[in-house]
């Protein structure tokens, strides 16, 4: 059903997306719950629910999946990483329009630190855009580091437009 529901996922038929990926999910629990199957398709929901705008429901997917993955990482050093980032970005990006602006920006940290760690380029589009979106989401907190943030987005930009990356 994971497959059917990407493909209406990418035909923007999100409600025929969130019924495959729900009858999935269901499959996947029922062999394991706490398998990385079930993680990814938490995710491939909470992405169909972010796109008809039900962040409580999306978050709630997001939150599922984060906490299996950081379970099977805890088990197998390494193999959920870079999808720990990646919902930890997710998480922050919802929690930041559900209004909890400090858990947001602790989340979208997290990620910042998992992604510089994980990817060999320090300007990677992760990178830049983890940074972008916590530089701006630490003006709105009053945090003491939103200048540390801005100016290593900023070098990354200005890399970038010098042809250096």
């Amino acid at each position: 059903f994971n497959g059917l529901g990407d493909s209406y996922d990418s035909l923007r038929e999100y409600q025929k997306a969130i019924e495959c990926f729900t009858k999935s999910l269901e499959i996947y629990i029922k062999k394991d719950e706490s398998s990385e199957d079930v993680a990814d398709t938490l995710n491939s929901l909470g992405n169909a629910y972010y796109a008809i705008k039900d962040h409580e429901k999306s978050l709630d997917c997001f939150t599922r999946s984060l906490k299996i993955y950081r379970k099977i990482n805890s088990n197998i050093s390494g193999t959920s990483e870079m999808e720990i980032a990646d919902t930890l970005g997710n998480t922050g990006k919802l929690k930041y329009l559900l209004g909890n602006k400090q858990e947001a920006f602790n989340d979208l940290e997290e990620s910042l630190q998992l992604y510089k760690r994980l990817h060999k380029n320090p300007h990677h589009e992760d990178i830049e855009d983890t940074l972008k979106n916590l530089s701006d989401l630490a003006k709105m907190i009053d945090s003491p580091k939103a200048d540390e943030y801005l100016k290593q987005y900023e070098s990354i930009v200005n890399n970038r437009k010098g042809g250096k990356i």
